[in-house]
């Protein structure tokens, strides 16, 4: 007969059980509480199979692994070193660029001498959504990218939360200002 593992809800308890197969689903009393308990799938459970020659672990999705690297197919032709061919094109992310980082600022610039001038913020959509793409490539590249790079881009960050809490003061002084002159 099997051993299976069981889970107590009430005393939060784990215990094992030599039972058939047939009685496996079945919730079980626990020797603690008499409460039933469910069937729980152990962790040091390891299922192999073989595939291609090799040993796979289940689940298995198909892929094969060099070098501790997810790739797609082995690898059956002549290679340069230990080098995987679906490996070599990768790419890590796209960091930006010094020029794009000062684009960027100077869009931020635009935008707040466009609301200083017209007293409104500025809703071009493509702008908008150029910003949120760029915003969203430092915020990627800050999990993988240099120190260097990660702390330009914090400074500039920080920057940026400053610049935009200076224009909503200045926003919101002209707007009292303007009140003041109409009252």
């Amino acid at each position: 007969m099997p051993l299976y593992e069981y889970h107590c809800t009430d005393c939060n308890g784990v215990f094992e059980l030599l039972r058939p197969v047939q009685q496996a689903g079945e919730a079980q009393p626990c020797p603690e509480c008499d409460a039933d308990s469910k069937r729980i799938i152990s962790r040091e459970f390891a299922a192999f199979i073989f595939r291609d020659g090799m040993a796979r672990r289940l689940p298995d999705r198909g892929t094969f692994w060099h070098l501790g690297q997810e790739v797609a197919r082995p690898i059956t032709g002549p290679t340069s070193g230990i080098n995987h061919p679906d490996l070599i094109n990768k790419r890590p992310a796209d960091a930006p660029s010094i020029e794009e980082l000062e684009f960027f600022e100077f869009r931020q610039e635009v935008k707040r001498d466009w609301s200083r001038e017209r007293g409104s913020m500025v809703e071009d959509e493509k702008i908008q959504e150029a910003d949120r793409a760029f915003k969203k490539r430092m915020k990627r590249h800050r999990q993988t990218g240099s120190r260097r790079r990660d702390d330009m881009q914090q400074q500039l960050a920080g920057d940026l939360a400053k610049k935009e809490s200076e224009l909503r003061t200045e926003i919101r002084e002209e707007k009292r200002a303007r009140k003041r002159k109409s009252d």
